[in-house]
Order: structure tokens, then sequence, then C-alpha cells
């Protein structure tokens, strides 16, 4: 009991990343702060300085960026401890005024600016030098405000004038879809997405134009939307830049068998493990062997380092008990290293209440490996190394 009490004093105290995964930036005062997904509480962390931050996120290198709007727009790279300014680009735009910020999950910035009596525009951004490449209009009329990715590529924004998520073609800047939101965004939204799940914050109460002032968590493909809880009451517009922190609960280990074409599977993830969250955390498996059967499987006794067969580079990483996940196709081509793996961790537990693990409870440690055929191989087949997450609330 003592061990348990401490461990959740530390947490409470001094563990803010794992607890608050998302970020987020008032427009109005530049206050930076660890926002949490489960019931819109915000925790202070510090201030970017005079804010009219139109958009933020993290790029796949852990990198915050923060978009700022005005007739000389900036990008700039901010701390995520603090969110203090690191480094601030000059834009090569006359102006943009709100809109929004997102990288693509090969790691390149789009942006968008909100009318501001004009036709809005999606464009590319350097972050090296802040060149701007326009990649086209978003057409008359819309009000954009919250940009965010989704893992095949497509770019989900937020339109306040229709209140509508739209999907949009990045390469061309094509509204592909549309779907009526379920509460009021208002002035300035901020959105964030990993996977099949997404956030985003609408305007406060007493912006501009008032919004309904809370956190909405909804699936990026069927666009389902559920609202987490109200925001704290702030001052101005209220939260402009949403953020997600990558792999903020994480950690590889261990060593990747050499398969029979000379693959060593790779194992990373994207979002957060969670207790309460229907989707939104992704087991990678890159540089696998193509066309392989292939499945996930974890543990939750600690990590291991057990000889998987005589004769075999793989080494078996979690320690048994282990709970399978259902097979599944690497894909890619035969006796390359082209194939890949996911599994969206928090759907498998949500499907299978009684799998290792359950009942499933916040603090909770697993070590996940990637298993594949490889007739070739000792055993016939082959591991990836290992990665091992915190389950949140």
């Amino acid at each position: 009991m003592h061990r348990t009490l401490l461990a959740l004093a530390c947490l409470a105290a001094g563990d803010v990343a794992r607890a608050h995964e998302l970020f987020a930036i008032s427009y109005s005062t530049g206050e930076y702060f660890a926002l949490r997904s489960f019931d819109a509480a915000l925790t202070p962390l510090g201030s970017i300085g005079p804010s009219h931050v139109a958009g933020m996120e993290f790029a796949p290198d852990g990198t915050l960026w923060a978009l700022r709007d005005g007739h000389v727009p900036t990008i700039v790279r901010l701390d995520a401890a603090s969110g203090a300014a690191l480094a601030t680009i000059s834009v090569g735009l006359a102006l943009v005024h709100e809109g929004g910020l997102a990288f693509s999950p090969q790691g390149i910035a789009f942006a968008a600016s909100e009318a501001n009596g004009g036709v809005p525009q999606l464009f590319r951004l350097d972050t090296s030098n802040g060149l701007a490449t326009i990649v086209g209009s978003l057409g008359a009329g819309r009000d954009i405000s919250g940009l965010a990715f989704r893992d095949d590529g497509r770019l989900l924004a937020l339109d306040s004038t229709s209140q509508s998520l739209l999907v949009l073609d990045a390469t061309s800047a094509a509204v592909l879809s549309t779907a009526p939101v379920v509460t009021t965004l208002g002035s300035v939204c901020g959105m964030t997405a990993r996977g099949s799940l997404g956030y985003f914050t609408t305007a406060s109460q007493s912006a501009s134009v008032p919004g309904s002032s809370v956190l909405v968590r909804f699936d990026t493909y069927s666009l389902v939307q559920t609202v987490v809880g109200a925001l704290p009451a702030l001052s101005g517009e209220g939260l402009s830049g949403l953020a997600w922190r990558v792999d903020s609960a994480t950690s590889a280990y261990c060593t990747a068998g050499t398969s029979s074409s000379g693959c060593n599977a790779s194992l990373s993830a994207s979002g957060a493990a969670s207790t309460s969250l229907p989707s939104g955390f992704t087991l990678l498996a890159s540089n696998v062997e193509g066309q392989r059967s292939a499945l996930f499987f974890y543990g939750m006794l600690g990590r291991a380092a057990l000889p998987w067969s005589s004769g075999s580079t793989a080494v078996l990483c979690a320690r048994p008990p282990l709970q399978r996940t259902p097979a599944q196709s690497s894909a890619g081509s035969p006796f390359a290293c082209d194939g890949a793996l996911a599994l969206d961790w928090n759907a498998f537990r949500a499907a299978h209440p009684s799998a290792l693990g359950a009942p499933f409870v916040a603090g909770s440690v697993f070590d996940a490996q990637a298993w594949y055929r490889d007739p070739p191989s000792p055993k016939t087949t082959s591991l990836s190394n290992a990665l091992e997450f915190v389950l949140e609330p």
C-alpha cells in the first residue's frame, strides 16, 4: 500500500508528460499548458510570450513547432517543457490569419490560413528556412482553424464557417468529405491526431466569435465525435494550438533477430495506451520480411532476454505468460525487407476485455514484440526488437 501511494504521489508531482499527453497554447495570451485528454484539465507550464499562434504540433522527430499569424508570420521552434521560443523563422507569405499547423507522416509541415476576407489556402512549410509553397485553395468562404494528419496521409481540418470537419487531399487541397461537428467551434480552435484518434478544442465563450469551450475526442476515419469535457475558463479567444507528444510513455529495447533475407524488424508506436480510449495507440513493425504471416504479442512480467531457438539470432524480450493478438500479413514483397505490421492496441484491449492484463489499470507496464514466419530460419520464425509501454488513464 505504501509503495502504491508513493508511486501515485510521484506521478502527480513529477510525471506531467505521461498524465498530460496533449499540449495547448492560448491564442490571446501565449500561455502554454499541458491538457489532460480524459477530462480536459489544464496545467500551466509556461508561455511563448505575445501569442497569435495559429497552430502547434510535434514533428515526428519530437521537436515542437508553432505557427504565428499576422502580416509578418513566423514559424517558431518551442521548448516542449516550458513553451519558450528557441528559434524564430520568418514565413515567406504576406499574411497568415489563424489557420492550423500539422506534420505529415513523412515529417513535412503543412499549414492553412483562415480567409480573413480572402480565400484560405493550404501550403507546405520548410521549417529550416520558412519557405512556403502553396498547395491550393481550400474554397471561398471557409474559416480554417485546426489541422491534423491521420496515418493514411489524409489531412483533417476544422471549418468554423460551416461548423464541420473536413477531410482533405494534402497534394491538391481538394475537400474529399465533410462531417458536422457536435458543438460550436467559434473563432479559434486547435486540433491534433495520432492514427485513428484525434482531439480538437473550441473557442472560449468570451471569444470574438464564441465557441463552446470544450475538448472533443473523435475518430479520424468515421469522424464520430465525443465531448470529453469543458475547458477551464480562459481569457480572450481560447486555445488555438493543440499538440500531441510523440511516444511520451514508450521505450524500445532488446535486439531484433535477423531473418533469412537479412531483415531486422523494428518496433515503434504512436499515440498513448489508455484504459479508457477505444483507439489511438498503434504498434508499428517495419523492415519485416515481405509476404509473411505475422502478429504482435505482449507480456506483463517485465523485460527478458531469452534464447528463441538454438541457432537463431532472435531473442524473446518479454517474460511469459504472453498474449497473442490476431494474425495478419506483413504485405510487401517476398524475400524483401519492405513488410510492415500495425495494430491499434487500444482497440484490441477494448475488443478483448478478458485479455492478459484485465482488469486494465492505469500505470500497468506492458512489453510487446512482433513475431513472423521465416521458414528457412531456426524454429521457422523470427522476432522484432521489443517495446515497453505504460498504460495511461
